[in-house]
Order: structure tokens, then C-alpha cells, then sequence
């Protein structure tokens, strides 16, 4: 299973009196693939087979633990095809 992280540049602006906030949505993607070996588009250099530990310590935003976590849980509990 093949985990895709993709932030998506809208934005949603919400304001409540004065306050103003901006929310940029952030998707999470998770991939069944066939083969280990990939072609690259050329937007791309390199990519990485990892478990979940490492995967995890790669992260840098919670947002995105926590969408590894979530799969993780789902293939664990065996809720996904």
C-alpha cells in the first residue's frame, strides 16, 4: 500500500466579526499498487518502500501523522479492499 500526501492550494475564508481566518483544506490519498517498481513523472526525483515507523518519523506535520495513523488503523482493522 502506497500512502499519497497532496496539499491542495484553496483557500476558505472565514470571518467572525473582526476575526479573520484562512483554512487551506489537505487531502490524504492511500494507493494499492501492484508493483514495487514505479516510473516517475518528471516533476519527481526519487521515492521510498517504508513501514510505518519510518514513515512516521519522516513526517513533519501532524496533519499528515495523523492521515498515516488513520491508514494504518483502517489495514489494521481490515477495512479497506
Amino acid at each position: 500500500m502506497a500512502v499519497v500526501f497532496a496539499h491542495l492550494s484553496d483557500q476558505a475564508a472565514i470571518s467572525f466579526g473582526e476575526l479573520q481566518m484562512s483554512i487551506d483544506p489537505e487531502y490524504a490519498f492511500a494507493v494499492r499498487v501492484e508493483s514495487t517498481v514505479l516510473q516517475l513523472s518528471h516533476e519527481h526525483t526519487e521515492y521510498n518502500w517504508l513501514n510505518y515507523a519510518e514513515a512516521h518519523t519522516r513526517l513533519q506535520y501532524d496533519s499528515n501523522k495523523t492521515a498515516l495513523w488513520e491508514l494504518n488503523r483502517r489495514i489494521a482493522l481490515g477495512m479497506l479492499n
